[in-house]
């Protein structure tokens, strides 16, 4: 499972989950958004990549519920 932590969120946040799932070793794996597609990326651009891969978001972007075309893109 690939979990995604949103650029509105501090990029360590995902270094931290991913550091304390390793020992887990349960197949979690744990990324930034920023780091991965790199930093202002458009939602629009990043949501269809992170669904090809199955992913996870964690998000504290509350905007995106009420934007029509990100939403729909979820």
């Amino acid at each position: 499972m690939k979990i995604f932590i949103d650029e509105n969120m501090p990029p360590q946040l995902a270094e931290g989950l991913s550091i304390l799932e390793k020992p887990n070793n349960e197949g979690v794996e744990v990324y930034s958004i920023q780091k991965e597609y790199g930093r202002g990326i458009l939602d629009e651009d990043w949501i269809p990549k992170v669904g090809s891969t199955k992913g996870i978001v964690i998000t504290q972007d509350f905007k995106m519920q009420r934007i029509q075309s990100q939403y729909n893109l979820f």
